[in-house]
Parts: structure tokens; sequence; C-alpha cells
């Protein structure tokens, strides 16, 4: 199939680095070696060997991590010199590890700073046109594949630019078939749905790619059929992305199959598990140790700026809109007129010291008195006012989404600096993005970077935090 050529042809062409580091890494030492500025043998040689095999695993870690193996595999010249860069110095981050941790201090610096340039051309050659050499010798004569589209004329076209990259490996496309009348297209209209398997024998087809799941009634069975009849592949472009607007993920349960917006980690009771000890870990602490000492020193600026109570509650939406009392250290002075309007940058309701508390995200603290009591996490989408979330719901589609997790003193949305009043609708939009990217990403370790990330910001708060 498709994937397995793809990953055979990156397979192959990273034992290709790995062979050309090798004879770079040999023919630099041997000439090195030649010229007396270094010395392969004798008791007192450094282990060369050593380096070599260093480097070369660096260069092969590397590649395990690469995201653009099909552009790396179209001999795309930009991705090649940005990989070269990842391995050079995946490569010689490794051997600098080593040496600093052995004190090895016998490798000569001048090897080392002439092998940089050398490896890196060779690597940038071998990124641009080993993957097209194999491919060539691979996929030629009977491993050529003859491709044959079905589907409308619309669901061709998309698909176009994927068939033309995939001629590299060997995917050549006859034509296409389609009930409808033919339009322009990127390849040649051969007939209607029914004549499938006549041009399949007619142009010696070897693979059928149905474009759209949504064919007529009895097709996708039928074509299966037939290409299970004359031995030929079938694939179907699963294309429930546009249909429902939305990338699909799909999951199984008890041998029953589901299409589904979106993966939820914390659905696992483990994770949650996990999640709510964190909370423990971090609230805990904060509400014993530090809730005391802020305490007084919030009463004592409360009572020279502003009289009144140290706390400001309020009724906020929780887990799946479900109302909860939030708690914050009174900012605003005592006569606010309009508690539910947004906070601005210069807010006269805002009494002096308040804002400062607002800045450096001291008034959040009792908070943590929330996470304790199980109504709040540390981290999660922030908590608004049940009547703004119907406002910000009308703006935003998918604005409830938000609302499967519980919400949090900080979040995903407040690291990136998206924080402060929400001025206009694009505000919003980046704010949900974030809060489900982070519903559906989440992560026991990404929690922790939040975490710190947070405390950063605590220490440097961005220009929005009002």
């Amino acid at each position: 199939m498709v994937t397995n050529r793809t990953r055979g042809v990156y397979l192959l062409c990273v034992y290709g680095h790995l062979l050309l580091t090798q004879a770079c890494f040999w023919a630099m030492a041997c000439a090195y070696h030649t010229a007396g500025v270094i010395a392969l043998g004798g008791a007192d040689a450094p282990p060369y060997f050593l380096y070599s095999a260093i480097i070369s695993s660096g260069v092969v870690l590397a590649a395990t991590f690469i995201r653009e193996r099909n552009e790396l595999i179209a001999s795309d010249g930009r991705v090649a010199g940005r990989f070269a860069l990842k391995q050079l110095a995946t490569g010689f981050a490794l051997l600098f590890i080593y040496l600093t941790g052995s004190k090895d201090t016998g490798i000569s610096r001048l090897f080392m700073f002439s092998l940089l340039p050398a490896l890196y051309l060779t690597l940038l050659l071998a990124n641009r046109y080993l993957p097209a050499l194999i491919c060539r010798q691979m996929f030629r004569g009977e491993r050529a594949e003859k491709i044959l589209l079905a589907g409308t004329v619309e669901s061709v076209n998309r698909l176009s630019q994927w068939v033309q990259r995939k001629d590299l490996i060997g995917y050549h496309c006859v034509g296409w078939l389609s009930d409808a009348p033919p339009a322009a297209s990127a390849s040649p209209w051969l007939g209607r749905l029914h004549d499938l398997e006549e041009v399949v024998a007619r142009h010696q087809i070897s693979q059928l790619i149905v474009t759209e799941l949504a064919m007529p009634a009895g097709f996708l069975g039928e074509a299966a059929q037939i290409c299970e009849r004359l031995g030929i592949r079938l694939l179907v472009v699963n294309d429930m992305d546009n249909q429902f607007c939305h990338p699909m993920t799909l999951m199984e349960d008890d041998g029953v199959r589901f299409f589904t917006l979106r993966e939820e980690p914390l659905e696992n009771p483990l994770n949650r598990l996990l999640k709510r000890a964190l909370d423990l870990v971090i609230a805990a602490p904060v509400t014993l140790l530090v809730l005391p000492v802020v305490h007084v020193l919030v009463w004592v600026i409360q009572r020279r700026q502003s009289p009144g109570p140290v706390y400001f509650a309020q009724t906020r939406a929780g887990l799946k809109n479900r109302p909860f009392t939030i708690y914050k250290y009174r900012t605003m002075r005592v006569d606010n007129p309009d508690e539910a309007r947004q906070a601005t940058a210069h807010d006269t309701r805002i009494f002096p010291a308040g804002r400062w508390l607002r800045r450096m995200s001291l008034d959040e603290l009792p908070q943590f008195y929330n996470v304790l009591r199980g109504d709040m996490s540390v981290i999660g989408p922030r908590p608004h006012m049940i009547e703004h979330n119907h406002l910000f719901a009308q703006a935003m589609k998918n604005y409830q989404v938000r609302t499967i997790a519980k919400p949090g003193i900080t979040g995903l949305a407040q690291v990136r600096g998206l924080r402060g009043e929400t001025a206009n609708e694009h505000d919003i939009v980046a704010r949900v993005s974030a809060d489900v990217e982070y519903l559906e990403h989440w992560s026991f370790t990404g929690d922790c970077l939040i975490v710190v990330r947070t405390a950063l910001h605590v220490l440097c708060p961005p220009s929005k935090a009002v």
C-alpha cells in the first residue's frame, strides 16, 4: 500500500544516511591521519570508532522525529536542508555530551570543525537526491502501479495534488470514472461507474481509489467484489472531515467502530487521577502556606485604598456549564455599578493596588480553595460568567466544547498571552481554539509545562494582563 512504500523509502534513506555519514567521517579521518594531524592507531589514539558511532547514532535518532517524511521523499530542497541541520545538530550534540561526561580531550578540534561542513554537505545532498534515486530503482517496471480514480470531479480534483506527489513512488494515474458529465479535471475521464470492470481490464489497472464515501448506493460493495475478483487493490478516501467540516477521529469499542469529532484524554480515569493529584500537590501548599500571608497583605491594602470585603464571590459556569461560586481577592471598589462588565486596561472601578494584584495574578490565589473543593482544576479553560458563556457561544459555534473539562486557574490560552479583556470576536476565537486544543491533546507533561510557564508569567506579566 501507499504508506508502506513511503515508509520503506524513508527507512532506506535513513540507512543510506548512516552509510554516508560513516563514509564521510572515515574519509576525513583517513585524510587527516595521512597528513599527520590525527592518529587512528596505537595505544594512545583517541577512540575515533566510538566518535563515528556516536555521530551516526545522532543522525539516525534525528530521523525518528521528522514529521515531513513525504516532503523529504519528494526531494523538497528546503526540507532537505532543514533536516540535514537537525541530523548534524543531534549527532554533534551527542558527541559533545559524551566528550563532556567522559572528560575526553583527545579528539582533534581541527578535525571536528572540518567535519561539520563536510558532513552537512553530505547529508544535504543525500536528503535532496537519494529519495528520488531509490524510487527510480525500486518502483519501475512491474512495480509501477496504474491507478484509477472513481468519484465526482470535485473530489477527484481535491486529490489531484496527492496523486501527483505519489507519481515518484510509482503510482501513475490513468484517469477517473464518474456518473456526472465530464468537466475540467486533472485526469482524463474514462467512463461511468458501471464501466468499472471494463475500464480496469482495458487499461490494466492495478489499484482503484474511490475518492469519497458518498458514492451511489451499492457501488462500494460492487467495487470491492470486482477488485477482489480481479486481484487489484482498493483504497477509499475518508472524506468525513469535509462532510462534518471538522477533523474526525476513528475509535473502536467492544467490536463497534465509531467516528468522533475529537479525542478526549481526560475521559481516561487514570488521566483524571493524575490531573487531580497534580491539583492537590499544588493547591494544598498554596492554600495552607501562601494564602494566609497574602490574605493579611491584601487586607492591609484594601483598608488603605478601598475598605470592604476581602474576598469577591461570583457565580461562574463550571464543568458542563454547572454553576459554582468562584472566589477572588477583591480588586474593585465596593460601589461597583456593573459586576458583569469585563475589566479593561484603564478600568476606573479598580483601585490602584488592585490593579497591581490583578497584573501579578495574586487576586486569583483564593481559587486554589476552589481547586481543593473540586470545583476547579489548576489547569483548564478559564471559567466565565454564565451570561458571558451565552454571549460567547453566539460568536463561536464550538465555544461550549470547552465546558466538557473542569475550568482552571490557568490554561494553555493564558500562557500564550491570551488573557485580559476579550475586545472582539478574534480574541474569543483564539482563546477557545487554545482551550479545545488543550482538551484534545491533554498530557500530564503538558500540564506541568503550563504550570512552569504560568510561574514565568507571574514574574513577568504580559502586556494584556489587567
